[in-house]
């Protein structure tokens, strides 16, 4: 993938238009737009951008939190990949 490959303008083109596609096809808070904004978020996170992948990680858990039985692995997911930006921000 162009994250893996650390082409990141590439990979977060490819990720906003998944994004954008879901939000003119999907309700608002449907699951797989949280994984867009996860993957956005994650890419970010890979970049050093950590205010905006922070932005990202915190509106994919919004979304879960709407959809998820509290006890969901997901949530669990989405709280680690906040705490691993905080954990690179020192």
């Amino acid at each position: 993938t162009y994250d893996s490959m650390g082409d990141y303008s590439q990979a977060l083109s490819y990720h906003n238009e998944a994004l954008d596609i879901m939000k003119r096809s999907l309700p608002p808070t449907h699951p797989l737009s949280a994984v867009s904004y996860n993957n956005i978020g994650s890419t970010y996170s890979s970049m050093g951008e950590y205010s905006q992948a922070l932005s990202y990680y915190n509106e994919a858990l919004d979304i879960m939190k709407q959809r998820l039985p509290p006890t969901h692995p997901d949530l669990a997911t989405c709280n680690n990949n906040i705490g691993s930006v905080f954990d690179s921000m020192g």
